[in-house]
């Protein structure tokens, strides 16, 4: 997005120049908001899908969407897998879902911007 489009849906919160990712500048501005009842990136996330900004996970956001919007099914059974959790360091994350059915394990690996999501023009 441009610097001025952004600037007009965040305020005049100080943010990098170059940064264009929306989830990004959020989560910024979440976080120095003083509501301690939700997350901060729970709340930053829901600014931008309730505006409908383009986005990119960010290292602080990956798990939270993940959790919240990605849906895995087991490659073995078929089933819904459910969200476990997962870690990592450099920007490089995994991810781990596991089967409700059979048990199996799935790991998936992004970067830290590895989901982005559009809303149709």
């Amino acid at each position: 997005m441009k610097q001025s489009e952004l600037k007009t849906i965040f305020g005049s919160k100080v943010f990098e120049e170059t940064c264009h990712n929306p989830l990004d500048i959020a989560e910024s501005v979440e976080f120095a908001r003083s509501n301690k009842d939700t997350d901060y990136r729970e709340r930053a996330i829901n600014k931008v899908t309730d505006l409908k900004l383009p986005f990119s996970s960010t290292c602080n956001s990956v798990f939270d969407i993940f959790k919240r919007f990605v849906t895995v099914k087991c490659p073995y059974c078929g089933r819904e897998t459910q969200y476990q959790g997962g870690g990592g360091a450099g920007g490089h994350f995994g991810i781990e879902y596991h089967c409700t059915q059979c048990k199996a394990k799935v790991n998936i690996s992004v970067s830290h911007d590895g989901l982005s999501a559009e809303p149709k023009s």
